[in-house]
């Protein structure tokens, strides 16, 4: 794995700086995940502080989607049952 130092955009590619990593954003404007700012502090690199760690989910946030899809499919069920029944 590569170092926090040598870290590649993965959007343009371009080496990306350790200011830039604190301040969360490539020169080409794309996000720096939040994993690699996190990496970086372990590291003892740099302080940062999260602002948006949009690529760490939620706790519980797949139960949510999995209750919402079995909804879904509970209803998609119910209705080929009638359309099928000649309802």
């Amino acid at each position: 794995m590569a170092t926090v130092t040598e870290f590649k955009c993965l959007h343009c590619g371009a080496a990306v700086s350790a200011r830039e990593i604190k301040d969360g954003w490539c020169d080409c404007g794309k996000k720096i995940p939040y994993s690699v700012q996190s990496e970086a502090k372990k590291l003892g690199a740099l302080a940062v502080q999260p602002s948006d760690d949009y690529d760490e989910p939620t706790p519980g946030s797949g139960r949510k989607l999995l209750l919402c899809g079995l909804a879904f499919l509970s209803v998609l069920a119910t209705a080929a049952a009638f359309i099928l029944k000649g309802g």
